[in-house]
Parts: structure tokens; C-alpha cells; sequence
């Protein structure tokens, strides 16, 4: 997040800590804002993934539910602290009165919405790469040809 977002939103949000463990918010929930991490780290899980890893850890400057208020769906994944953590929240209305008052910001939300596509394609592509991997060791026996 550019430091120009961060500044204009800062006076408009509700401080909140979580302590480790702490939910900031569950998969499938609807969306009442999003939550800027000042400090901290987030574990980014999918429910009832069998896994202690989180898919992703937030850090400072990410804005925590932004793709999931902007398309107006449930969260896609659950929100947990993964150490003591400080956030500024910002209801939807809020978010989206800010920003329509300062226009040239869209440009940045639309740039973090980017990189998280982004940053989706190249998981997806790594686990392509893997599966391929694994599934040329598997069907393919010692000494036969590979299948056309």
C-alpha cells in the first residue's frame, strides 16, 4: 500500500489489537470493511484446511479484506494473528466516502487488487509446475517411454 493511502486513511480508522489467535474475520463471513495491519503478523487460512501453515502471512500495510469488500462476497479466507497485532478498521461506507473524495487513491486500490491477482497466477502456476512433476513420476515406470 503507497504511503499516500495509508495517510489519508489513518484519521478515518477504528484502532483495534488482537492477541495471537485472534479472528479478524471467518471465511464465508460478509464483509463489514477491511482492516489495515499497522503491526503485527496475520495468518491467512482456508477453513478446515488439514494444515498448521497458513496459505499467506500479512504484515504491516496490507489491507485485509479489500477484495472481498470491493466485490461485495463473502470472505475467501479466514483472518487469524499470528502474533499480537494492531489494526485500523474502516467500514465499507467509510472506505469507499474516502476514497470518491479523493479519486487519484482508486488507482492505488486498483493496483493492490493487481498484485493479488497477480501474486494468485503465479501460486497457481507453481502448483501447475509441481502437479506435472509429480504426476510425470507417477505414471511413467523404470525403463518405459514417456506417454504422448
Amino acid at each position: 500500500m503507497t504511503d499516500q493511502l495509508l495517510e489519508t486513511l489513518a484519521p478515518h480508522q477504528i484502532a483495534a489489537t488482537y492477541p495471537p489467535g485472534a479472528i479478524l474475520f471467518a471465511e464465508g463471513a460478509p464483509p463489514a470493511g477491511v482492516h489495515v495491519l499497522l503491526s503485527g503478523a496475520v495468518d491467512l487460512h482456508f477453513a478446515g484446511r488439514n494444515s498448521d501453515r497458513p496459505l499467506r502471512v500479512a504484515e504491516r500495510g496490507t489491507i485485509l479484506g479489500l477484495s472481498s469488500m470491493m466485490g461485495g462476497r463473502p470472505h475467501e479466507y479466514t483472518a487469524a494473528a499470528a502474533k499480537p497485532v494492531r489494526t485500523g478498521f474502516l467500514d465499507t461506507a467509510t472506505f469507499f466516502r474516502v476514497l470518491n473524495e479523493q479519486p487519484a487513491l482508486w488507482l492505488d486500490v486498483l493496483r493492490i487488487l493487481s498484485r493479488d491477482i497477480s501474486s494468485c497466477y503465479d501460486r497457481v502456476r507453481e502448483l501447475s509446475a509441481g502437479r506435472t512433476k509429480i504426476e510425470a513420476c507417477t505414471t511413467s515406470s523404470p525403463g518405459a517411454s514417456p506417454s504422448t
